[in-house]
């Protein structure tokens, strides 16, 4: 879920050592497809683990997303029940961001605002560095919503030193911080940034997080 490139090596040491195919390797790597822009396969369903048949209703809904955040959330939260029924703490969290962020955009901005801090402190206190990043993320745009950028970019900093920190290696998160650094600058028009330089951290990840740094 790094997508390091040694994603295909990963999956043949597993697959040695196994004697089989890590159950979630068409999952992983329709991830990685979906991140980078493309096309992503998912076959029957049915006949993927209950892990992989969370991921792969959240993409589904990522990819048909349009303006219908009622029917957005309606969706995912039955992608987080069957987080739940399988207790899977991280992607019921996701879950929840994802259906906090659709209140945001249908205008219920402090039910949004609410969840994301539940969150926030949930993850927190179970040490869930990835979902703490992500609901700092989902915070950081309701604050650039509500006209308060310099807010913005200190969550945006202080997130990006906490990744470096705790040596969080998944590009994802650093790309996804990054490319908000970015827009916020240009949108807000501070010139003491070297926006060109700033891009060019992002060029490495172009082709594999598309989706992100556009």
């Amino acid at each position: 879920f790094l997508q390091d490139d040694d994603m295909e090596e990963f999956f043949e040491r597993v697959a040695n050592s196994l004697a089989a195919d890590l159950p979630e390797k068409e999952c992983i790597n329709a991830i990685k497809d979906y991140l980078a822009g493309k096309v992503y396969s998912t076959g029957n369903i049915e006949a993927y683990t209950p892990f992989s048949k969370v991921v792969f209703l959240i993409l589904q809904e990522f990819s048909a997303l349009t303006d219908d955040y009622k029917r957005f959330a309606q969706n995912i939260y039955q992608a987080k029940l069957l987080a739940l029924d399988i207790q899977a703490r991280e992607l019921e969290q996701f879950c929840d961001l994802l259906i906090a962020y659709a209140y945001s955009k249908i205008g219920i901005k402090e039910k949004a605002e609410a969840i994301y801090k539940d969150v926030l402190q949930s993850a927190e206190n179970s040490a869930m560095l990835n979902i703490t990043v992500l609901a700092k993320y989902f915070i950081a745009k309701l604050q650039l919503e509500a006209g308060k950028p310099e807010e913005v970019l200190l969550t945006i900093n202080d997130t990006l030193a906490m990744l470096q920190k705790h040596d969080n290696q998944s590009v994802i998160m650093y790309a996804l911080f990054e490319k908000f650094y970015i827009d916020t600058v240009l949108e807000q028009g501070l010139t003491s940034v070297d926006v060109e330089s700033e891009e060019q951290k992002l060029a490495p990840y172009q082709d594999k997080l598309k989706r992100i740094v556009g």
